[in-house]
């Protein structure tokens, strides 16, 4: 991708990809497009710390985060890489209230998604989990998006404890979610993508805009 986004014409032949003349016709405004890997398996964490310019994961716990990017490091030290080089980031669902419990309740539907990931990272946190026989972490991979294969999405979240959810979002008070922010800035996250969950998503996005971004500005 790389090579084409230059500009080159060339051709592959990969174990899994191949090309013959390939190019593409329009280029890039800019002269680098940045690559970032999403993934959570050992083996994608030595490749991100290879080859990619970022890493993305999704619904990580501060301390699953951590224990992932010093994989990464080591990778690209190994790599003759400067970690530094490679931009740390996070999808993760965010919720504020002014009781934590108003906020704890929009979290339901993120159960299903953590669920998606595999009952190993739950017990890697620490839960216990046991999903249906019939259910597979690469759901979205091996079913077709029916409306049975997402009943069957969506009743997997049934089986993820609700302190996993909350362990795995940033929700809360505004001083919880402040909280959280620092913890998973002190595990290597650079930036982060939220899903606002609300409750009320324009105090959710105020709150970040006035009160937990300019804390961490610097």
């Amino acid at each position: 991708m790389r090579r084409l986004w230059t500009g080159e014409k060339f051709s592959y032949d990969g174990e899994f990809w191949k090309v013959k003349d390939a190019f593409l016709q329009i280029k890039p405004i800019q002269s680098k497009v940045p690559i970032y890997f999403a993934a959570n398996s050992s083996r994608m964490m030595k490749l991100t710390g290879e080859m990619a310019d970022g890493w993305l994961p999704m619904l990580l716990t501060p301390e699953l985060y951590n224990k992932r990017w010093r994989l990464i490091e080591e990778a690209a030290r190994k790599a003759g890489r400067a970690p530094d080089e490679i931009d740390t980031a996070l999808w993760i669902t965010t919720s504020i209230a002014d009781k934590a419990e108003a906020a704890y309740e929009q979290l339901e539907w993120v159960k299903p998604w953590i669920a998606s990931m595999g009952p190993e990272l739950l017990k890697e946190a620490g839960y216990d989990a046991e999903f249906p026989k019939e259910f597979s972490p690469m759901h979205y991979v091996n079913l077709l998006p029916t409306i049975e294969s997402k009943k069957l999405f969506d009743r997997c979240g049934e089986f993820v404890p609700r302190e996993a959810a909350i362990e795995f979002s940033i929700a809360g008070t505004t001083q919880d979610c402040i909280n959280k922010v620092d913890e998973l800035v002190k595990a290597g996250v650079k930036h982060f993508i939220l899903d606002n969950a609300g409750p009320d998503q324009r105090k959710v996005r105020e709150t970040y805009s006035k009160e937990i971004i300019p804390r961490f500005a610097e």
